[in-house]
């Protein structure tokens, strides 16, 4: 009976020994664990403040692209009114040039005497032999059958012609003196005239661009706003007649 008892002292004591030894071990490890819960913790409070400083500056970010993106557009509205309105002035001056035009055009037709007057004065003085005076009705880059000349060059030119006038009589059905319709300058004049030349004798193989007897020449005028005169441009030949 003293075994039995002593048997199950001494397997109590064991147990209480074992189970002390158990809730200390296990103190132990909530002790670990408490630690390693509070470094999680720190660890993710420190993770969520990085979040939250990342999400407030992406939310900054944001509102600066958002306040620039309506600035951009506030610009592009701004640039596409001047854009229209540069259009539409460009429209009005176009058509106020193309007014201007359609004006003129038309005032040349009512042109021609005035026209036909420089002609006959430049006539006039070449045939009087008034050469350096005839140069006036020229204008400051004139052209004689595509060539430019100085006034030396152009006296010694123009006097190889002994007389110069207009044929006064329609010549095959064609005015002795017309106004051409396919003009593009609107400070220019295209004539067409019918002339009869005489050149001088000793030097009729000299001068290739007029011929004696009748020719048809063009002649283009372009209105001087400083003299407010028409000057003739160039001269040209279209044809030639026969003497």
């Amino acid at each position: 009976m003293k075994k039995f008892v002593t048997v199950i002292i001494s397997f109590l004591i064991l147990f209480i020994f074992l189970t002390l030894n158990y809730l200390l071990w296990d103190k132990e490890n909530l002790l670990k664990l408490r630690d390693n819960d509070r470094i999680e913790q720190n660890w993710l409070r420190g993770q969520n403040l990085s979040l939250q400083n990342t999400v407030e500056q992406l939310e900054r970010s944001m509102k600066d692209l958002n306040t620039q993106n309506d600035s951009q557009k506030d610009k592009i509205v701004e640039l596409e009114q001047q854009l229209s309105k540069a259009f539409e002035k460009e429209n009005e001056s176009l058509k106020t040039i193309q007014l201007q035009k359609e004006a003129l055009n038309h005032y040349k037709s009512f042109i021609k005497d005035k026209l036909e007057s420089v002609i006959e004065k430049w006539f006039a003085d070449i045939n009087s032999s008034r050469l350096e005076q005839s140069i006036s009705h020229m204008d400051k880059d004139f052209k004689l059958w595509g060539k430019s000349y100085d006034i030396d060059q152009y006296i010694m030119f123009i006097s190889r012609i002994k007389n110069i006038e207009i044929i006064k009589e329609p010549t095959d059905g064609m005015e002795p003196f017309e106004i051409l319709t396919d003009q593009e300058d609107p400070y220019e004049v295209r004539t067409r005239i019918s002339v009869l030349v005489a050149l001088q004798k000793d030097l009729e193989q000299e001068i290739q661009e007029i011929k004696k007897g009748s020719n048809i020449l063009e002649l283009v005028f372009r209105y001087d706003t400083d003299s407010a005169n028409w000057l003739i441009k160039s001269v040209s030949t279209l044809a030639s007649g026969k003497p």
